[in-house]
């Protein structure tokens, strides 16, 4: 009896991923060594409902997958940005990876992580314990670092320790072994878990986490003439085009004339925790102000950021709430009201820059074309009845957060921060607050609908200048026109009137 149930079970989900996941399809190497992807039809699935066929395809798909990658020649930045690395990342991640032979898999998982270090399978191998440890994202940190490994005339596999190039076998052991992976274990009494490691920096590899400081620490260096050479800060984002609450978040880069970065987030306890996230996500949580791993997390062509320039007064002050507030330990959390988005504007305002980035929770919590089709007809309805609709619409988003825990306070931030914490503990308080809830600031309205309307007035600015331009160059005027080119230089770190700090 229980082996039918399990061959019934093996059947169900055999025929789930072959009827159903449109990830099952066929991989091919074309002329030029590229992946060439073939879509797998309706009926040919129909015909194929059995685990013979999809075992063949996905271990032909492994087997194509590790010989486009063996051909590749690439940085780790580069790696980034490769289609079929993309490919053979997404085909990994996948449930239809537990289907390739095990042989098979460890191969082509071996030339994925070769093809992301810029290596061959044999140099990876080579290297005892690299591979183990490089498939804790070390290309991401590479990449973030601009830096690479390379085998030196030995043949032995070099990277970087301590500012030069060293052999890996004669890393340390205690760098070489570490654990990349933060604790999963998480109380009440310590819902953070160990550290979050950062095992590698502007220097090479090290044994540092990114939580135990006492001074801001420099996170990378870049060429400050992309800020125009003076202090800046961005509000940077991981958001794309359509807002996705559960991936998309925002955080602080400080920037100096001598190119030092500081990257800054304030966030919740690990987000995959179920503990932390469920039950009660809205209740107000412990946050921290941390340094912000997600510059290593998240590929770099998918991060945006929003420059301005700043005054050294004004990031001094940003520094030094940073560091005061990472002294603190515990900040309150709020999912709504007090979130990375909120405490990214919060730093701004030293900065001098004022963005309200407000955005609905119903834009937020509903599918883009389903918010679009919405926002239309409520601007096509009269103001009374766009009022009414407004207020009823909040008080529903009001009742759910109260259902989703609004009204809870983590018993430390109680402790901690009784002012802020008491109106949370009051239900009447929760459903009147009809209009915070409608103006969430979110990283999707930082990332993309503020910086979309900053870059227009740019742009618009830009037009302006040009045509000033052009006028003190044909009255001969060159110190206008000097003055002039050097606004347009720096028209990408310029702020809008509208979004300036009002001196009191």
């Amino acid at each position: 009896m229980y082996s039918t149930t399990y061959a019934l079970s093996m059947d169900n989900v055999v025929v789930k991923e072959v009827l159903f996941n449109p990830s099952l399809q066929r991989y091919s190497l074309d002329g030029s060594g590229s992946i060439k992807v073939t879509s797998i039809g309706f009926w040919e699935r129909i015909g194929h409902l059995n685990e013979n066929f999809l075992t063949g395809v996905v271990n032909t798909n492994a087997n194509v997958l590790e010989n486009a990658l063996k051909q590749k020649h690439l940085t780790p930045l580069d790696s980034q940005d490769d289609r079929d690395v993309d490919l053979a990342s997404a085909f990994k991640n996948s449930p239809l990876s537990e289907w390739v032979e095990s042989g098979q898999l460890s191969r082509f998982s071996d030339s994925l992580t070769a093809a992301r270090l810029g290596l061959t399978t044999e140099q990876l191998k080579s290297a005892e314990g690299l591979s183990e440890f490089a498939n804790k994202r070390l290309y991401m940190y590479l990449a973030r670092y601009g830096d690479t490994l390379r085998v030196n005339e030995k043949g032995a596999v070099e990277i970087r320790y301590q500012g030069k190039f060293t052999p890996w076998s004669e890393i340390p052991a205690e760098i070489r072994n570490q654990d990349l992976t933060p604790s999963n274990k998480k109380d009440l009494d310590n819902p953070w878990g160990d550290p979050h490691p950062w095992p590698y920096g502007p220097n090479g590899l090290m044994k540092d986490d990114m939580d135990t400081w006492d001074t801001l620490p420099v996170m990378f260096k870049e060429d400050p003439k992309r800020w125009g050479g003076g202090y800046a800060f961005s509000i940077a984002t991981n958001t794309g085009k359509h807002p996705d609450p559960r991936t998309d978040h925002s955080w602080i880069r400080l920037m100096t004339p001598e190119g030092d970065v500081y990257s800054v987030k304030f966030d919740q306890p690990d987000k995959m925790s179920k503990q932390k996230s469920l039950p009660d996500p809205i209740r107000v949580k412990q946050g921290k102000v941390r340094l912000d791993c997600h510059e290593f997390i998240s590929k770099r062509k998918k991060i945006t950021e929003v420059i301005f320039a700043t005054t050294p007064e004004g990031f001094q002050a940003m520094k030094a709430k940073v560091e005061e507030d990472h002294r603190k330990g515990i900040l309150p959390y709020n999912l709504i009201h007090r979130n990375c988005a909120a405490y990214s504007l919060e730093l701004a305002r030293l900065g001098g820059v004022q963005l309200e980035a407000k955005t609905s929770f119903t834009r937020l919590a509903l599918p883009s074309r389903v918010a679009h089709v919405l926002q239309r007809c409520f601007k096509s309805l009269p103001t009374l009845l766009q009022n009414l609709v407004h207020a009823l619409t909040s008080l529903v988003w009001n009742l759910i957060q109260v259902w989703m825990g609004a009204t809870k306070v983590d018993k430390k931030i109680q402790s901690m921060y009784p002012d802020y914490a008491a109106p949370f503990s009051s239900l009447w308080h929760a459903l009147t607050d009809i209009w915070h809830c409608q103006e969430m600031r979110s990283p999707w309205s930082i990332g993309y609908q503020a910086a979309e309307e900053i870059e227009s007035l740019r742009k618009a600015k830009l037009e302006k200048l040009t045509k000033k331009l052009e006028a003190f160059a044909a009255t001969g005027n060159e110190s206008q026109v000097l003055k002039t080119q050097k606004k347009i230089d720096n028209l990408h770190i310029w702020c809008p009137r509208q979004y300036r700090v009002q001196a009191s």
